[in-house]
């Protein structure tokens, strides 16, 4: 048993094992430690432990550092510098201690009031951010990083099949290639690239943005609230029963709802637009389609529609209520059943068109006002009603033509509108769900949630440019000119 006192100085290259002890005080520097199981480093307050190496568990307390049978306890005032925790070994951060540049294959626990910056957390690496803790810039590269209620995590990078769980507060996290698992607390404006997925089973989701490009993103709610996402590229936002958002921009990517979504935003950032999917049992509340799509299926519902130059499809079984706006830019509205929408149609106006798919039409149809906002199309010897506000007793602005195409005035028909012989080959297809969904669900159980493990093989990736192309196609392919 070798003790060593360091007052003064540097004391450098010193290797403690079982009984070894080393006390470091005020001025002094211990650097370049290697402490094996049984062997303690004790640093005080003003002290300063740099370039450690903890074989076993390691204790600091007391000052900065004690290491007893490898545990290392920082506690208020002091700092550990470039320390590698390693196999069984622990380092635990305490009230007013900080830790910096520590290398994690081991475990680092950051205590109510401790702080630890630039934590690296490499394979079978484990940091632990407990209440009132806070860690800053982490790395987390095939480890894991767990925050739990009132902790906080700022500017972490998840990489490598690392894993992030978020039962407190993550701010800026980077997702690539890593997963950000978030039960029951907040992630705040958190970036998903290149093979990047977001889980959120409880809590809330602040300023997701689903950056796809370099392969596939994910942002999956099963519960709790997404709140402002931005789906891009090949992003996707799976909202399901029991999840919801609110506030998504889709622009150019996709998002399929089984839950709720609350004012999305459908764009077209992208060479064909953005799409929203409503399954049954979902709903979307206030969509706003800006040249991109929504698609409702058997058993979904859309509320409160706005059309502002996209596509509005409503398949057979789907539901609208509340009312479908359009608005300034030229929209259409596509009706994949012989059942007219119960709800008005506002804003519906010169430029504008409603696809009655499945209404046949032939030469002597005809459309007719003959109760104010009452529009009536007359074809195949039956009737069919349209609520469309403003539309006046014996208005002849309306004309039902050639693709079973409803305009209002006399615009000439936009050249993909298809001709009258085409019979729709979508009404099936819009009904299937892609297939992104994963093959198991099921966590983690000793990870306490998703882990790099149980997640990288669930889900069947798809491009997301290859699904915008078919949908087009499967919308628009039979109106080609």
């Amino acid at each position: 048993m070798t003790q060593y006192i360091v007052s003064s100085g540097v004391q450098s290259g010193i290797t403690l094992n079982n009984g070894d002890t080393m006390s470091v005080f005020s001025t002094g520097t211990a650097s370049d430690i290697t402490i094996f199981g049984g062997g303690q480093e004790i640093v005080y307050d003003g002290g300063k432990s740099t370039l450690s190496v903890v074989s076993g568990t390691r204790v600091m307390f007391g000052g900065i550092t004690t290491i007893t049978n490898g545990l290392e306890t920082v506690s208020a005032g002091g700092t550990s510098y470039d320390t590698k925790v390693r196999g069984l070994g622990h380092e635990v951060v305490l009230s007013g201690g900080a830790a910096q540049n520590t290398s994690v294959e081991g475990t680092l626990y950051v205590s109510s009031g401790g702080s630890a910056t630039s934590t690296t957390i490499f394979a079978n690496g484990n940091e632990i951010v407990s209440s009132g803790g806070k860690e800053t810039g982490t790395v987390v590269s095939n480890g894991r990083e767990k925050v739990l209620l009132g902790g906080e995590s700022d500017a972490a990078q998840v990489l490598d099949h690392g894993t992030q769980i978020v039962k407190g507060l993550a701010l800026d996290t980077s997702l690539e290639e890593g997963v950000q698992d978030i039960e029951g607390g907040t992630a705040s404006s958190t970036t998903v690239v290149a093979l990047g997925e977001q889980y959120l089973d409880s809590g809330s989701s602040v300023d997701t943005y689903l950056e796809g490009g370099y392969g596939d993103v994910y942002q999956f709610v099963y519960g709790g609230v997404a709140s402002f996402t931005t789906v891009l590229g090949t992003g996707y936002q799976e909202v399901y029963s029991g999840g919801s958002s609110v506030g998504t921009k889709i622009e150019g990517g996709l998002e399929d709802v089984e839950g709720i979504a609350d004012v999305t935003t459908v764009g077209a950032d992208g060479p064909y637009g953005g799409a929203l999917y409503v399954y049954s049992g979902g709903e979307a509340i206030g969509t706003r389609i800006v040249d991109g799509f929504e698609i409702v299926s058997s058993g979904g519902t859309t509320r409160d529609t706005f059309i502002d130059g996209g596509v509005l499809t409503l398949t057979s079984g789907a539901k609208a209520t509340g009312g479908i706006t359009f608005e300034s830019n030229s929209g259409t509205l596509l009706v994949h059943e012989k059942r007219m929408p119960d709800v008005v149609i506002s804003g519906f106006q010169a430029g504008d068109n409603i696809d009655l798919a499945y209404v046949p039409y032939s030469a002597g149809d005809s459309v007719s006002v003959n109760t104010p906002g009452i529009v009536t199309v007359s074809a195949g010897g039956k009737t069919y009603n349209l609520h469309i506000a403003g539309a006046k007793v014996g208005e002849t602005d309306f004309s039902f033509g050639s693709g079973s195409i409803l305009t209002r005035g006399a615009p000439a028909q936009p050249a993909f509108l298809r001709p009258a012989e085409s019979t729709p080959p979508v009404a099936t297809i819009l009904a299937q769900k892609p297939v992104i969904t994963p093959a198991s669900a099921a966590p983690d159980a000793a990870a306490g949630g998703a882990s790099s493990a149980s997640v990288a093989p669930c889900w069947n990736h798809i491009n997301a440019l290859a699904i915008q192309q078919e949908t087009v196609a499967q919308v628009f392919s039979a109106h080609a000119s």
